[in-house]
């Protein structure tokens, strides 16, 4: 490539998920005399357009599909890197300097003999200035300035509904809060001491089975998809990004972008997490994986006033939901990473768990109270000794749900249960149980219990099949016999 770009214009590859958008922005680039060299709608198809055609710029939507995080930036860092001379022109609606500054700091500048070839001087600086000016214009007919008139479709994923495709069949359990829910709202610190609730079970988020999961062949195609809505360089940082998660129990009902598996790619959508579902959470408090399925978690982009949660026959509005009552988490400064999690032990309110990052919660410390965003530095307590009016938890595993279920409510519990299809036992029998047998726990404290249900789990059903388990399943609570939170093979 020769001449002077100044006097002939610009090559242009386009990245953008909006196919309107990019058409609009590739007729106005035209007629001012531009090139439009190719045409991309994710990052996988702006990275090969930059290889074939080596252009002299490309216009990059920093958020791009499958999750409409950071695809965007990560390919035009990786395509400043591999070729220093194309030009980089990142779009987006907000204020980001972190990304320009990823971008200058991801490679080397373009050596003198390829800014000369390119164009130099005021012929060159008249294109760029033109080109701005078109993509500002364009921008600004994408981005409306009435926000308050914008909503957000989002949908609602109810406590122990599991999602209609997911990744994986199911990962933990959540569990019915009660008093342990908490009212917040706005935008709250990832690291933020009693955020987050937990029990000292590790059943709740089983991270050894999700590795093992996906390391299978016979899931690779999954395990990509995992990996790339995670932001890992594929699928070999799997297991070291997963050891380092850590699990907790949301304790209030928090926006996130959740994603489905459906025709062999992650399918991205937002979500409203109901509080008591189990999450695990990384070394800035962000929500990563949804445990009940496996599911890859991203930020909420939005503001949380543009939510518009949108319920369903399978995921109901629940009793506690409160439209002026979520939560947004914002991560912990990148360089101050959560080392422990001050938790809220949802079995006992008035208490809390000091977690370290990374760990599965069986050798939690116990904290007299419950944690104090106010007061972060709460001693620990000997994890050994009993509190006073403490019961030790009988084990019920095995037994029918019949004479399980009034046997812990003799005592005082309170139980919820949650249903997992399998074949290695009869309808009705308790697999596992939160807490543990021979816990000390308060003699009114939620046993959850997991119990075994017949039927199949469909991993990326087609909508008929969606609609027609909603129609035949229903939601909710079941008969007398006690199983609740919803359907096994829906969400």
């Amino acid at each position: 490539m020769t001449g002077d770009t100044g006097s002939r214009g610009l090559r242009i590859v386009l990245a953008d998920d909006d196919p309107v958008y990019l058409r609009g922005l590739a007729i106005i680039l035209e007629e001012e005399g531009h090139e439009i060299t190719a045409r991309a709608g994710d990052a996988r198809g702006l990275r090969a357009a930059v290889a074939d055609t080596l252009p002299d710029l490309a216009v990059v939507d920093i958020r791009m599909p499958p999750t409409h995080t950071l695809e965007g930036l990560r390919a035009a860092v990786e395509i400043r890197r591999a070729h220093p001379s194309v030009g980089i022109l990142l779009l987006s609606k907000d204020m980001e300097l972190t990304h320009l500054r990823q971008l200058l700091e991801a490679g080397p500048r373009p050596p003198p003999e390829a800014s000369a070839t390119r164009g130099s001087g005021r012929g060159r600086t008249a294109v760029a200035l033109t080109l701005v000016l078109a993509v500002l214009g364009l921008l600004a007919a994408k981005c409306p300035g009435d926000k308050a008139a914008q909503k957000v479709a989002v949908k609602a994923v109810s406590r122990g509904v599991t999602s209609a495709a997911p990744f994986f069949v199911r990962l933990g359990t959540d569990i019915a809060l009660g008093a342990a829910i908490d009212y917040i709202t706005g935008e709250i610190e990832g690291g933020d001491p009693g955020l987050y609730g937990g029990t000292r079970d590790a059943g709740h988020c089983d991270k050894a089975k999700l590795v093992e999961y996906l390391e299978k062949p016979e899931n690779r195609g999954k395990a990509e998809e995992w990996a790339d809505v995670e932001g890992l360089d594929g699928i070999g940082e799997i297991r070291g990004f997963v050891e380092k998660l850590t699990p907790v129990l949301l304790r209030a009902d928090t926006l996130v972008k959740n994603h489905d598996f459906r025709k062999g790619r992650a399918t991205a959508f937002d979500a409203l997490l109901e509080a008591g579902i189990a999450v695990l959470v990384d070394r800035l408090g962000n929500p990563a994986v949804q445990c009940s399925c496996g599911n890859p978690l991203a930020a909420y982009e939005k503001d949380i006033d543009e939510a518009d949660v949108k319920f369903d026959d399978r995921n109901q509005k629940w009793a506690s939901y409160d439209s002026e009552k979520l939560v947004k988490v914002k991560p912990a400064p990148e360089d101050e990473p959560v080392d422990v999690y001050q938790l809220v032990d949802v079995e006992n309110p008035d208490a809390g768990l000091a977690r370290e990052a990374g760990s599965d919660g069986t050798q939690d410390e116990v904290l007299p109270e419950m944690p104090d965003p106010d007061d972060p530095s709460v001693t620990p307590s000997d994890p050994t000794t009993p509190t006073a009016g403490t019961v030790t938890v009988p084990d019920v595993r095995g037994q029918l749900l019949a004479d399980a279920q009034p046997a812990l409510e003799a005592q005082g519990f309170q139980v919820t249960t949650f249903e997992e299809v399998t074949d290695a036992a009869l309808p009705g029998t308790v697999l596992a149980q939160s807490p543990e047998a021979g816990t000390e726990a308060p003699g009114d404290a939620l046993v959850t219990l997991t119990v075994a249900s017949a039927g199949t789990v469909t991993e990326d059903p087609t909508p008929g099949d969606i609609e027609s388990g909603a129609a035949d399943a229903g939601t909710g609570t079941a008969d007398s016999g006690g199983l609740s939170g919803g359907t096994a093979d829906g969400g």
